[in-house]
């Protein structure tokens, strides 16, 4: 694909999300519903199996929320980001001259102005998005493609008017598109006075990529937007009411999601994480197979020079899907070469793409038969996607694998040994071989078996001896015993000349043929030790993901303050699985306030999850894998014992209860303290940790350095320990680099361990728990926008975002100068302007997001009863000021 294709694509997506930007507006209810699921937008016009939906009302309540992002939106117009934009992208594709694209870009404006945005969505909306499988990309290569759509309501009378003004924009894309590749159009589609269908397809200018299509649609005062056609299609049928498919509002999960949740009349959220998983599993099982397959081998696939030319243009007639005039020119070659596999083949693909499914089987059949040992061929071949669904395929494909692995099953010798002194006899007995010398040889393989008569090269050699010397009986029985005793060298023993005295008997056939057979059962149960570890961590991944059942979340506002409560739930066999302790045991605590000092402006306090448990389950994943995994432990091992290290489940044990992070106010610093079961293992482990520290690690690091020079910037990795100096942290450490000024505080103290970026912060935070210094109740802000637990909870949060703009302004201040000084140092001329222009991005940022000055603080709180989490979460914003009305 060429780079204009790549920002003609660029430019469509972009304006496929300038439509779907519209908004994900809310929307307005007139009459409260006694069922609250009954009551979400569009629910019942959502296929069941999306794994994300969002549907949204707009409230009055919420107004000055829609008002405070305005703001921000004009910022961005004013900002002159857009032209940045376009001249990185420049950048980024030389090819394409700026001028065409701001061109473009001033056209674009131009329809944009043609849809009344505020109006879309502006009533309800919906979004939904769905996992498909992958289609066949370019090449060999497979694409993930969008299926999303967006429901939006707006007046009844201007749904009509806004699908004009963005057909309009849908047919400037494809002109744009057409300029460059070829004709591409819009397809317009009018089924009756209120319902019409606009859809681009943004590939349609690429030979043989797969469709990828914007469409559009206008159904009563509905606007319909959406990538890919299957929601599309089937969002459509259900407001219509011409399909038999299940909506959400059917689905019992779904209803059951939001059964309690009164008070979702702003919005709500729905993740299906069981809709996710398993078709990705599904797809990602699938895709494994094809990789851990065995090598594609194509026999007898020789053709005459007549029949290559013939072949040769029925594949350029395929290219260009003149598929019966590409299966005349393959029957034509069938007539030279009716034994060529690839002549074979390609009739089956050619028969399927003229849907002649049963015919094109049965080449399928004979190309397998005639030499096609080609499974991931067969596997990934789109021309065959007709025939996948029918029995006759699996066997051909089945089939296919067998004679593959088959072909690629190498020599395994297995139950051998090279070391000991039954070995020093066979290299004894080898050495008077290679001399001719047969019967001294014996003798001493004789003395070999007599100490290793279990060993398979000890007893093939035996049968070579025997046979040498004409012993044809003797040596057909060590052949059997080397063979079952793990020989598994089919190749070696049809070509070794040492057994041609016994390869006629008819008993050797069928040792060969055992040997062979165990070397295919090798092969296919073993593997490569990479692909077995692969695959058990794809089945470790996809059952602790598919651990979550659902995520259900509805939100409310309540003057300047939003409140939203999530559901997480489990499934139902969810304590069954491995990573069920790691994360839900012991999920509750009371133990919140103890360290909390008044002067708290943020902080985060939760329960830790089970380290121990964690350990075992990626060690037990490990040493599932086999060889493999023993391997894995040996490395590990290993390296531990190089750092002088010993990191086992021990070392974790300690470590229990609750994590408490926290910020104090007037830049005071940051602490972070860590409950632990035991204070003596725990100062075990710091001590541990500093000889490593201040021992170990800068010996490592000097070594690195005279091996390698280039890397002596390593040695301002070395850290400082030193006893902390202040008085009241008897115990404690103070730790830095050996390049930074700045120290972090750490020690053990109340059961906790504790790190600081201040001794002072840690002393504050200890003074509290022992009840020396007032505790976050007595902060006002905090008492009045906290969630405080009020019994035992899984986690609370708090974070204070007054000043945030600020705070992410300057931050981009900081990135800015650090890209500015990279781009100084950067010679490539291409790469130089392209970090020049970013670096002038970033600053055209800050005085937008100085703009997100409305929010006042962030609070959650957190429960869990052993297989649901609920959540609560408030969002305090800048109330709006208040306008007062003109008096007379």
């Amino acid at each position: 694909m060429t780079s204009r294709v790549s920002i003609s694509i660029l430019l469509c997506a972009l304006a496929g999300v300038a439509l779907i930007a519209v908004g994900l507006s809310p929307v307005r209810i007139e009459a409260e519903q006694p069922d609250p699921a009954a009551s979400i937008p569009f629910a019942h016009v959502i296929p069941d199996d999306v794994f994300h939906f969002v549907g949204e009302r707009t409230q009055p309540e919420r107004k000055f929320v829609r008002q405070y992002w305005a703001k921000v939106r004009k910022s961005v117009i004013e900002s002159g980001l857009g032209t940045e934009f376009v001249q990185i992208a420049s950048g980024l594709f030389g090819d394409v001259p700026l001028g065409e694209l701001a061109h473009f870009r001033e056209e674009l404006d131009q329809l944009l102005l043609g849809v009344n945005w505020a109006e879309v969505g502006s009533v309800e909306s919906a979004y939904a998005q769905r996992i498909t499988p992958p289609k066949d990309g370019y090449g060999e290569s497979y694409m993930f493609l969008p299926d999303m759509v967006l429901i939006l309501r707006g007046p009844t009378d201007s749904a009509s008017k806004q699908f004009d003004g963005m057909s309009a924009i849908l047919s400037a894309l494809g002109s744009k598109i057409g300029r460059e590749h070829g004709s591409v159009k819009v397809d317009l589609i009018k089924t009756n006075e209120d319902h019409r269908i606009a859809s681009l397809n943004l590939f349609g200018g690429i030979t043989e990529a797969p469709r990828l299509s914007l469409n559009i649609a206008h159904w009563d005062s509905v606007v319909v937007v959406a990538m890919g056609d299957g929601l599309f299609g089937e969002v459509l049928g259900l407001l219509s009411g011409g399909t038999a498919k299940n909506s959400l509002l059917s689905n019992t999960r779904f209803r059951s999601a939001f059964e309690s949740s009164a008070n979702s009349k702003d919005s709500v959220t729905y993740f299906d994480m069981q809709a996710l998983v398993r078709p990705l599993e599904s797809y990602l099982t699938s895709l494994f197979d094809v990789a851990t397959a065995p090598e594609d081998y194509f026999r007898n696939s020789k053709m005459s020079f007549a029949g290559g030319k013939l072949n040769a243009a029925a594949m350029s007639a395929y290219q260009g899907k003149r598929y019966e005039v590409a299966l005349r020119l393959i029957e034509e070659a069938y007539e030279l070469d009716p034994e060529s596999s690839i002549v074979l083949y390609n009739l089956a693909c050619f028969h399927a793409r003229n849907g002649h499914r049963d015919v094109a089987l049965d080449w399928l059949d004979k190309a397998v038969e005639g030499g096609v040992y080609a499974p991931r061929k067969i596997a990934t071949d789109s021309d065959l996607n007709s025939l996948r669904s029918d029995a006759r395929y699996r066997v051909a494909l089945e089939n296919s694998t067998r004679l593959a692995r088959e072909m690629s099953a190498a020599d395994i010798v297995i139950n051998s040994d090279k070391t000991g002194e039954g070995y020093r006899l066979t290299l004894e007995a080898w050495g008077l071989y290679r001399q001719g010398e047969y019967e001294p040889a014996l003798r001493a393989i004789e003395q070999a078996y007599a100490v290793a008569p279990d060993d398979s090269r000890v007893l093939y050699d035996s049968a070579c001896y025997h046979a040498l010397l004409g012993h044809g009986e003797k040596a057909l029985g060590f052949l059997a015993k080397a063979v079952d005793g793990g020989f598994y060298c089919p190749d070696h023993i049809k070509s070794d000349d040492d057994l041609s005295t016994i390869r006629d008997d008819a008993r050797f056939a069928a040792i060969h043929e055992r040997a062979r057979q165990k070397s295919i059962e090798m092969t296919a149960q073993h593997g490569s030790g990479r692909t077995r570890l692969v695959r058990r961590l794809l089945d470790q991944t996809m059952e602790s993901a598919g651990i979550i059942d659902y995520v259900a979340t509805s939100e409310h506002t309540v003057g300047a303050t939003v409140f939203q409560n999530k559901t997480t739930a489990l499934v139902a066999d969810a304590e069954s699985r491995a990573i069920y302790p790691i994360l839900a045991k012991n999920q509750s605590t009371s133990s919140f306030d103890r360290f909390l000092p008044v002067e708290t402006e943020a902080y985060s306090v939760s329960r830790t999850i089970d380290t121990v448990a964690l350990f075992r389950l990626i060690r037990n994943v490990v040493l599932s894998m086999g060889p493999t995994g023993k391997e894995i432990v040996a490395a590990w091992q290993k390296g531990q014992d190089f750092l002088g290290l010993e990191l086992g489940p021990e070392i974790f044990a300690w470590i229990g209860g609750s994590f408490t992070h926290l910020t104090l106010a007037d830049a005071k610093g940051s602490v972070w303290l860590v409950e632990v079961s035991d204070e003596e293992a725990a100062r075990a482990g710091l001590a541990a940790t500093q000889n490593f520290l201040t021992e170990t690690l800068p010996v490592l690091l000097r070594k690195a350095v005279m091996e390698t020079p280039a890397m002596a910037g390593l040695l301002g990795l070395g850290i400082r320990v030193t006893p902390s100096t202040h008085e009241k942290l008897e115990g404690f450490l103070s730790a830095s680099l050996a390049v930074s000024p700045q120290a972090l505080t750490i020690g053990i103290a109340e059961g906790h361990l504790i790190l600081g970026t201040s001794a002072e912060s840690i002393v504050l935070c200890l003074e509290t728990a022992r009840g020396e210094h007032p505790n976050v109740h007595e902060n006002k802000t905090l008492a009045s926008e906290a969630l405080f637990p009020e019994g035992p909870f899984s986690s609370v949060t708090y974070k204070d975002k007054r000043g945030f703009g600020e705070e992410m302004a300057t931050g981009l201040g900081v990135v800015s100068m650090v890209g500015g000084m990279m781009a100084a140092m950067v010679p490539d001329p291409q790469v130089k302007p392209v970090l020049t222009k970013l670096t002038s991005l970033m600053s055209r940022i800050a005085p937008v997001v100085r703009e997100i000055d409305f929010y006042r603080s962030v609070a959650t709180r957190t429960t869990f009863d052993g297989h649901v989490w609920r959540s609560e979460r408030v969002t305090h914003y800048e109330p709006p000021p208040v306008v007062e009305s003109p008096t007379d």
